[in-house]
């Protein structure tokens, strides 16, 4: 019943366990939405969002020199790639969690990080405008707020007791 579930929703050491692997999938996911975000603010400060003007090369190079503002600025897009690998993921690993706001959180990361390559896209075709910088770096706190809400959601979850049955009591 609703009532029931609300009172579960209140005690997740009722719930089943959480699936095994999920809190470290979702802990990276976590930690690399920061470090992209960290890297996001070096590409801004330094310059580096209009180092290269194009996409998906680089001053018409797949493999620009990894140095300089164009090196920043091909991390930050590579790292972007990488996260949105990562959030995929999680997210469908957190399909199976218990709390169904773990699976939510999830998901609605892996749709703002979609949104958030897009945007990061926009930025380069378009020389950076203001409002869409904006957007972009408004995009990016979202997703780390929702990642770090979503990580501790996890960790609540009861962890999967390791039995060996040869180690069980009869």
């Amino acid at each position: 019943t609703l009532i029931a579930r609300a009172e579960a929703d209140q005690e997740p050491r009722n719930w089943p366990a959480r699936p095994g692997g999920l809190l470290p999938l979702v802990a990276l996911a976590t930690v690399w939405t920061w470090a992209q975000a960290v890297l996001g603010g070096l590409v801004s400060s330094s310059h580096a969002g209009c180092a290269c003007p194009d996409w998906p090369t680089c001053n018409g190079r797949w493999f620009p020199p990894m140095q300089g503002p164009v090196g920043l600025q091909m991390m930050h897009r590579l790292g972007g790639y990488g996260l949105l690998a990562v959030m995929g993921l999680a997210a469908f690993a957190a399909r199976r969690a218990p709390d169904p706001r773990v699976a939510l959180g999830a998901t609605l990361a892996l749709g703002l990080t979609v949104i958030q390559i897009v945007l990061g896209v926009c930025n380069v075709l378009l020389r950076t405008p203001v409002w869409l910088s904006a957007a972009h770096l408004g995009t990016a706190a979202a997703i780390l707020a929702l990642m770090v809400v979503t990580l501790f959601r996890t960790a609540r979850l009861p962890a999967a007791s390791l039995r060996l049955a040869a180690w069980e009591s009869p």
